[in-house]
């Protein structure tokens, strides 16, 4: 910062980290340092100063593709997803035959919710005549199927979501199936140790991280089937009104470029999936009549593995917990208290079970296992106490307010008033951590499923105008250079920022 000061003052003419006035720093030790700190204040949450360094750096080499990157990022974390595109975008221009940089600026894309862009982007590099997302299903490219069902579930298509996810969890399975292949090869070539080495790959493939993602999202699709059927029904609405204006562009694009359309015409496309495991139909994944099985089947292969993500087994709790099975849920429980006993989505699972347990009766084997488990889980077995302590213990923080507000309102849902109350003034508490987006956004995302109580629309509007307040960059709170409101898929734990 020093140095910086010091070039910006008085030029680079005899100013040397050395501190010798008769060597001159080379201008690009400038340059390199306006993107540290540009990235160190993005870091610690100062969007504002790190903007500001971002643009000293684009103002200092306009060309430099890293520059419009790390600032298509800031915007990404500030959560305005519209600039972080557009400058990714802008990035990518600079040098084309960059296939890294085209990924990424695909992944901002979908993030921004462009998906017919983000295809595009990707049909620069797929092969010449088929659609970029059917090439890349073929490749196995994970991540683009993954962002298409997250970009798919913000716009409350759920059956398309589903079947990308699908789609994954078929690669997945193909990856199993071809070491049938190599089975007899690697007994004829002599090639034991190598083949052993594959088949302890395939005991723990399920344990990567796309797979993770993927069974997460998948069972969450399938718990609002079964928590808010009425989404899930207005999501046929959603895309019919979706293909209406897309059909429209489609129109429009093909009166503007009649010759390429006539060309396309004569190239023989492949606009079909030629795997037939992985042609899934969107409308029959939604209209499943198991649902929760069908969660199940996504999250027991995490748990047969020994998933070190807490989220598997707290999802895990609430498949097994609407399908009455108090054995299931006592497993995640004792999974997820070993990994992280004061978590605070394991808190609500927690309550949630003492509540269960109040509610029903199991006699024989079960009642008694459930009695000799709940004793050694629980060292507290009344749920209000057990919520107060917590409460007392983790007061300093917001992520672990959220839980307790959430439990309050299962424990006695009158008091919805006074806990909205108490998270609006928790919003305002300067001295709490872990007031970042990511948990606003998984507040507000909370309040529209119903985990917070009932709020009408002007207490909704004080959320939002309080919100926006902290983060006035986000989109989904109304900010941001296009303040559209738009949905986010909100993962419970803080995942690394890239």
């Amino acid at each position: 910062m020093d140095y910086v000061k010091m070039v910006e003052n008085n030029g680079y003419r005899g100013r040397s980290f050395h501190g010798d006035e008769d060597e001159m720093e080379s201008p690009t030790s400038a340059l390199w340092l306006y993107l540290l700190i540009a990235q160190h204040f993005d870091r610690v949450g100062n969007t504002a100063v790190a903007l500001k360094y971002a643009d000293c750096a684009i103002a200092h080499t306009p060309t430099l593709i890293e520059a419009l990157m790390i600032k298509a990022k800031i915007y990404k974390h500030a959560g305005d997803y519209s600039e972080a595109a557009r400058l990714m975008d802008e990035a990518q221009s600079l040098d084309t035959a960059d296939r890294y940089i085209n990924s990424k600026c695909a992944k901002y894309l979908l993030r921004a919710g462009q998906r017919e862009q983000a295809e595009k982007m990707c049909a620069k590099f797929t092969r010449e005549g088929d659609r970029a997302s059917i090439t890349l299903n073929e490749m196995q490219c994970m991540w683009y199927e993954l962002e298409c069902a997250r970009c798919f579930v913000a716009e409350g298509r759920y059956g398309e979501a589903l079947k990308k996810l699908h789609q994954i969890e078929q690669h997945f399975v193909g990856m199993i199936e071809d070491q049938y292949d190599f089975h007899t090869y690697c007994l004829r070539k002599v090639t034991l140790c190598s083949y052993v080495q594959l088949l302890r790959l395939e005991d723990v493939l399920r344990t990567h991280d796309f797979y993770y993602q993927a069974a997460k999202l998948a069972a969450r699709i399938y718990l609002r089937m079964v928590d808010r059927p009425q989404d899930i029904s207005d999501s046929t609405a959603t895309a019919d009104g979706l293909n209406t204006i897309d059909m429209k562009k489609l129109k429009k694009q093909q009166k503007k470029q009649a010759k390429e359309q006539e060309q396309k015409k004569n190239i023989n496309k492949k606009d079909e999936y030629t795997n037939p495991a992985m042609q899934f139909d969107a409308d029959a994944l939604l209209k499943t009549e198991k649902p929760l099985d069908d969660a199940a089947k996504f999250i027991q292969h995490l748990h047969m593995l020994g998933s070190k993500h807490i989220t598997a087994y707290n999802i895990g709790f609430e498949v097994y917990l609407r399908k009455r099975k108090p054995l299931l849920m006592l497993k995640c429980l004792k999974k997820a208290m070993i990994l992280d006993e004061n978590d605070p989505f394991l808190h609500v699972c927690r309550i949630k079970f003492l509540k269960y347990r109040e509610m029903s009766h199991h006699d024989g084997v079960i009642g008694t296992l459930v009695e000799e488990l709940s004793s050694q889980l629980f060292p507290i077995e009344d749920p209000f106490v057990l919520n107060e302590e917590f409460k007392n213990k983790n007061v300093n923080s917001l992520r672990h307010r959220l839980a307790v507000a959430e439990c309050n309102i299962i424990l006695d849902p009158a008091s919805d008033s006074t806990t909205k109350n108490w998270l609006l003034k928790s919003l305002e508490d300067e001295k709490l951590t872990g007031r970042t987006l990511k948990t606003v956004t998984h507040l507000y995302e909370g309040i529209k499923y119903g985990r917070f109580g009932s709020w009408s629309k002007e207490e909704l509007e004080t959320f939002v105008r309080q919100a926006r307040s902290l983060f006035p960059q986000a989109q989904v709170f109304g900010g941001g250079s296009s303040p559209v409101m738009i949905t986010t898929a909100v993962e419970n734990e803080q995942l690394p920022r890239e």
